[in-house]
Order: structure tokens, then sequence, then C-alpha cells
């Protein structure tokens, strides 16, 4: 729990409320990187993006999350084909603490 706050600039400060809103988007967001099997390079793509909205006020972690993954499908609709571009959901999964590390 709470890796994405790793990501955050020291001169960007979110409140326990806020931070609590990032934690719970950025849990979401990675359950849709793990469901796509997707490079652990998206988790830290998925916590900037989040990150870089909160920062501007969004306080929804659905939004959040949403702008995450949607910023990680336009990144591989790129590197592939676009019939295999596929689409993103934010998942609910198990706090980060919880799964067992590889």
């Amino acid at each position: 729990m709470g890796k994405i706050l790793q990501f955050i600039r020291p001169d960007k400060a979110f409140d326990a409320e806020a931070t609590a809103v990032l934690i719970a988007a950025y849990e979401k967001a990675i359950g849709g990187i793990e469901s796509k099997h997707l490079p652990d390079i998206m988790r830290e793509v998925a916590a900037r993006r989040i990150i870089a909205f909160a920062a501007k006020g969004e306080r929804d972690p659905d939004r959040l999350c949403a702008v995450a993954l949607a910023a990680i499908a336009k990144t591989n609709a790129r590197a592939k084909p676009k019939s295999n571009a596929g689409s993103y959901e934010c998942v609910i999964a198990a706090p980060i603490s919880d799964r067992a590390t590889p």
C-alpha cells in the first residue's frame, strides 16, 4: 500500500485525504495493469498520471484511475497494432501489501 508515494516530488504536498485518494486510484489502476499483464514500467506511468491530475485538483479515485489507464492504453496503442490495443478498466484489487511478491 502507498507505493505511489515514491513518485511524488518533494515540491508537491498532498494532505492525508488527498493521499488516501491517490493510493486508492493507484491500487485500482494496478489491478487494471495486472489484468492485462503489462510491464512493470506501466505502474510508474499510472502513478505519474494520477499525481499530475491530483495536483490539478481531481479527487475522484475512479476518474484518476481512468486517466492513468487511458494514458497507458494510448501508449500501448502506439506500440501495438490497433486491433491488439484493447481497453483497460479500473479494477478493484487486493491491496498491494496483501499480494505475494514475485
